[in-house]
């Protein structure tokens, strides 16, 4: 089964998952996984993150809990390549997460 955001990686055996920010380039990987799935549910947690209620999902009934919300965010903070305002808005939502 193919999934939104995730793709396989042969050199490494490994499935990659990545989402690409509205209006932004290039994409943001959110890290290597050892199966589809949670490859698709990484990708998932992101887009919620990122596009809200615009956000192609996955699992649409699947709701991630705040730890995978929480570490998708920092991994999304952590790349080079992120730009200022996501960094921003993952900054705006890790000090929410932490709140509560």
């Amino acid at each position: 089964m193919t999934y939104i955001g995730v793709t396989w990686k042969a050199r490494s055996g490994n499935y990659e998952a990545m989402i690409r920010p509205l209006g932004t380039y290039p994409k943001l990987s959110l890290g290597r996984f050892l199966d589809s799935k949670s490859a698709a549910r990484a990708y998932d947690a992101a887009a919620r993150l990122l596009h809200r209620g615009q956000a192609t999902l996955n699992f649409p009934d699947w709701k991630p809990s705040d730890e995978m919300l929480q570490l998708i965010a920092t991994r999304i903070l952590t790349r080079k390549n992120c730009p200022v305002h996501i960094q921003a808005m993952m900054k705006q939502h890790l000090t929410t997460i932490a709140s509560v």
